[in-house]
């Protein structure tokens, strides 16, 4: 029983620092948003999420030639045991200039 019980806290713990993201979803006519839980719960950075959301719109629009041009941007810092540093990206692929 106390193997069981410290392997299911080996679990919790693994899920709850892998952090959660959508990767780069299509939301209108092209139009796109990506967004990402910080695995550092409320200790973690929402500029650093939002650093790495751009990343992954970079990569995204890179693919067909194209820039990133935000729509909105919301990083959210986390509040010690209420809820985890959480950001947001909606973003166009356009035309480099």
């Amino acid at each position: 029983m106390l193997l069981m019980q410290s392997r299911l806290g080996v679990l919790f713990s693994v899920v709850a620092l892998a952090g959660c993201a959508t990767g780069v979803v299509a939301t209108d006519k092209g139009a796109y948003m990506t967004s990402k839980t910080s695995a550092g719960g409320a200790f973690g950075s929402s500029q650093a999420l939002l650093a790495e959301l751009y990343e992954e719109a970079n990569q995204h629009c890179s693919k067909t030639g194209q820039a990133v041009e935000t729509v909105t941007a919301n990083p959210e810092n986390g509040i010690p045991f209420v809820r985890p540093a959480r950001a947001s990206l909606h973003f166009k692929c356009v035309a480099k200039q």
